[in-house]
């Protein structure tokens, strides 16, 4: 599993499938804070801030322009 400090302002995360958000479409976001137990991610599909915790996220590698 992740831990918090994995994470820093600004990277790019997709929420575990396991999580109802994903079911729904909202699959990824960037965060916006790294809290004491949670992070706050800004998702891409709602634009609507959540509180999740790290260990239903993963990393996504960022876009690239070729």
């Amino acid at each position: 599993f992740l831990m918090l400090n994995d994470f820093a302002l600004g990277d790019r995360i997709q929420l575990s499938p396991s999580t109802d958000r994903w079911m729904m479409g909202d699959r990824y976001g960037l965060v916006t804070k790294v809290g004491n137990k949670y992070l706050h991610v800004l998702m891409d599909k709602s634009n609507k801030t959540v509180t999740i915790a790290p260990s239903l996220v993963s990393p996504v590698s960022p876009m690239r322009d070729y």
